[in-house]
């Protein structure tokens, strides 16, 4: 049998030196330590393993507990440092026994991994809990930093089984892992994998994985069926090319489960639910690691909002991995059931271009609202905005639905709405530019505006009656032939009016056509700016 490498003491040096540490606490278990700890150390580093210097030995009479070791490795051993170790050691009926291992600040190199496989031994060692804290695995061209939790058996260079954790800066994954070494191949299995990540606490990641390094070519699998989030990966890495990739499939009927409650409750939203499937590439080509891409989308979300209630919205998005997430510039297509913002718009749908941070471009959009519908387009947003100037178009809104929403009483006017305006918004008021006009799009009709008893004026004129009189006493049963709205408002100014209508009221002046192309003041404009602020307010 070959002799075992230094490579290979020296990477049980620290166990080696725990062990020997244990005899001596037997031998001399009353001597101070001023005298015991130069005995043991002046022992042990004479031993080739490299230079051990323990600051603090705590001694009780069953548990051993050295802290603050520094441990300098042998000159011949490539690259492996320590900057503090804690051992514990306790015994039970005089069997010494590892309770815990902490190596904080490893740097180990791929050199000494690399000689530990090649020194394999045929006896198992039952590992205490041992732990590495800011350790760092590197080579010429990479480092990979982790802190690692095991607790169970390795035959060192053949097997390693028992319970591992790993923790990072947003999470941990733990799981039993079971796992073959030797120089040529690496075959591992992890089973009951879970994982936890920061804010996302309450997502059950379970699943299990596996991995396998044969003939230059290192795979790998990872599958996750919990009820709230499915996950499926693999990847495929070629030594001698230095190329491969990974592949991430993700899915989840839950999303109510997955998005982070903080996050929801920051925006004031309630009631949350929808579904989520993605994936995700990552390419490796000649050593170097492109970006990692995926496109997510997300189906039937709905959800409460103080100023909005939304069913069953769907869209999909593009994102990035290049050390943090980012967007590319793409295209949202945004379709959603039913929307509430004070109106109840359904069957919108909405081509939003974005740049994949604060400006939006929305090239087109559509709703449907009360049988009629309502588009707009050309809208540019950046975020937060100071103003937003838009249009919206209307066509076969019932005129009715507008009176209702603005709850004036006793007004009933029959026909449909159509129309256009020209609407600019800020963060504390809003606008309607020139050109803005909403009219009934299917003439004849009839105005009925009926706030108290009938007045006498409809059957005996004075003939002293001013314009707007005659309309209030026309519009108590007034037959249109035409009725449209002009309408234009300053940000921060008040609102203009003009109101165009052609018509009779059968009563008044034994039916004689009216035409008003009047701006509207008093009683009427009120009314005017009672059913239109109802609607720019929604």
């Amino acid at each position: 049998m070959r002799k075992p490498s230094k490579f290979f003491l020296s990477a049980y040096g620290i166990l080696g030196f725990a062990f020997t540490f244990l005899v001596g606490v037997l031998c001399f278990l009353f001597i101070p330590n001023s005298y015991l700890t130069p005995f043991l150390l002046g022992w042990i580093n004479d031993q080739g393993w490299g230079t051990f210097d323990v600051k603090y030995i705590s001694l009780h009479p069953r548990h051993v507990h050295l802290k603050d070791v520094k441990y300098t490795p042998d000159p011949q051993i490539p690259a492996l440092t320590t900057g503090e170790v804690d051992i514990s050691i306790y015994w039970d009926q005089f069997v010494p026994k590892f309770q815990s291992v902490t190596l904080k600040n490893l740097k180990i190199s791929k050199n000494v991994i690399e000689n530990m496989m090649e020194s394999p031994s045929s006896s198992p060692i039952r590992a205490p809990t041992l732990t590495f804290e800011n350790a760092v695995l590197y080579s010429e061209e990479i480092s990979f930093p982790f802190n690692v939790i095991f607790n169970g058996t390795f035959v060192p260079g053949i097997s390693f089984d028992g319970h591992l954790i790993f923790k990072f800066s947003k999470g941990e994954f733990q799981g039993k892992l079971t796992s073959t070494l030797s120089m040529s191949s690496i075959k591992a299995y992890v089973t009951d994998l879970s994982a936890k990540f920061k804010g996302w606490d309450h997502v059950p990641l379970l699943g299990q994985g596996e991995l396998i390094f044969e003939d230059s070519v290192l795979k790998a699998k990872l599958s996750s069926k919990s009820p709230a989030l499915k996950l499926d990966g693999q990847c495929s890495y070629a030594i001698v090319d230095q190329s491969g990739g990974c592949s991430l499939t993700y899915s989840s009927k839950m999303l109510e489960r997955v998005i982070p409650k903080g996050w929801l409750e920051s925006y004031a939203i309630d009631n949350f639910s929808g579904e989520l499937e993605g994936a995700t590439q990552l390419i490796i080509k000649d050593g170097l690691v492109k970006p990692i891409t995926g496109k997510a989308t997300i189906a039937h979300v709905s959800f409460n909002h103080p100023y909005v209630h939304v069913q069953s919205i769907k869209t999909s998005v593009q994102y990035a991995f290049d050390k943090e997430l980012s967007f590319p510039q793409q295209i949202l297509n945004v379709s959603a059931d039913k929307v509430n913002v004070g109106v109840p718009l359904s069957h919108i749908q909405f081509a939003l271009q974005w740049d994949g941070r604060n400006r939006y471009y929305l090239q087109e959009g559509s709703a449907s609202l009360e049988g009629g519908s309502v588009n707009t387009k050309d809208l540019s947003l950046t975020l937060p905005f100071q103003r937003i100037d838009f249009p919206l178009e209307f066509k076969g809104i019932p005129a009715q639905f507008f009176v209702t929403l603005s709850q004036v009483p006793s007004l009933d006017v029959s026909g449909h709405v159509a129309g256009h305006l020209n609407m600019q918004l800020s963060a504390t008021d809003y606008g309607v530019g020139a050109g803005s006009t909403l009219y009934i799009q299917d003439p004849p009709g009839t105005i009925q505006y009926r706030s108290g008893t009938e007045p006498k004026q409809i059957l005996s004129l004075k003939g002293n009656e001013s314009p707007m009189d005659l309309v209030f006493l026309a519009l108590w049963n007034f037959q249109y032939e035409k009725l449209s709205l002009d309408l234009e408002k300053p940000l921060q100014g008040q609102l203009q009016a003009t109101l165009h209508l052609n018509g009779k009221n059968p009563q008044l002046l034994n039916g004689q056509p009216f035409e008003f192309n009047i701006k509207a003041t008093g009683q009427l404009k009120e009314l005017i700016e009672n059913v239109f602020y109802s609607i720019t307010k929604s």
